[in-house]
């Protein structure tokens, strides 16, 4: 049978009770760290499977050099980090939060000096271009944004590439949606972000990383 592992933030939370020997497949959605240590603890594992598409939170290449298998949902959550990716630049732009926790608190004047800013027109730069960053492409040309990107892989040529510092220092909504990598970790630092405009909306679905 399929033993169960419970991810914790940064470790496996693993009942004790089950033989180490039994367990040949291992479930994570992200959170917890499946390291070489752990490979090396579950000698019979057989497959282990991320539910979503990332695979930063797996030492891959150990798995591969012990055999085991790497498994992961490509795709399954596109459309909905999309979408939320939306939601959070119209947040922004609507200062939705800031808002809510001053009328929370009785600061109904807080709609005296409001202004809030339309996306049409805007500039929407994308950062990183695989299935995500094309559908928020697309959702950002619905929107009637000025769509551009940077990719270190991907191309489209309906959509104008710029490099990564050209984008930031021109978009009015950035988006991250690049895939954690050696090359990508503090991939915004803070000579990236200081070429930003004051105005501008910085969203990342990206890891934090990033």
């Amino acid at each position: 049978g399929i033993q169960a592992l419970v991810p914790g933030d940064d470790v496996l939370v693993i009942d004790e009770s089950v033989p180490r020997a039994a367990v040949r497949a291992m479930l994570t959605r992200g959170r917890g760290r499946i390291t070489e240590a752990t490979l090396d603890e579950f000698s019979d594992l057989v497959v282990v499977g991320r539910c979503g598409a990332g695979l930063d939170n797996i030492d891959v290449a150990a798995a591969r050099q012990r055999g085991i298998a790497v498994v992961n949902a490509p795709g399954a959550t596109t459309a909905a980090v999309a979408e939320h990716a939306v939601l959070l630049m119209l947040g922004l732009a609507r200062r939705v939060a800031e808002l809510d926790a001053a009328v929370k608190a009785g600061r109904w004047s807080v709609r005296d000096a409001y202004t809030g800013a339309e996306l049409r027109g805007k500039r929407l730069g994308v950062v990183g271009l695989g299935a995500i960053g094309r559908r928020v492409a697309s959702l950002g040309r619905a929107f009637d944004l000025d769509v551009v990107y940077w990719s270190p892989t991907s191309r489209d040529d309906d959509l104008a590439r710029l490099e990564l510092d050209d984008l930031l220092a021109t978009a009015d909504v950035v988006q991250l949606c690049v895939a954690l990598a050696a090359d990508t970790v503090q991939l915004v630092d803070a000579r990236r972000l200081a070429l930003m405009r004051p105005s501008a909306l910085l969203v990342n679905t990206s890891r934090g990383a990033i």
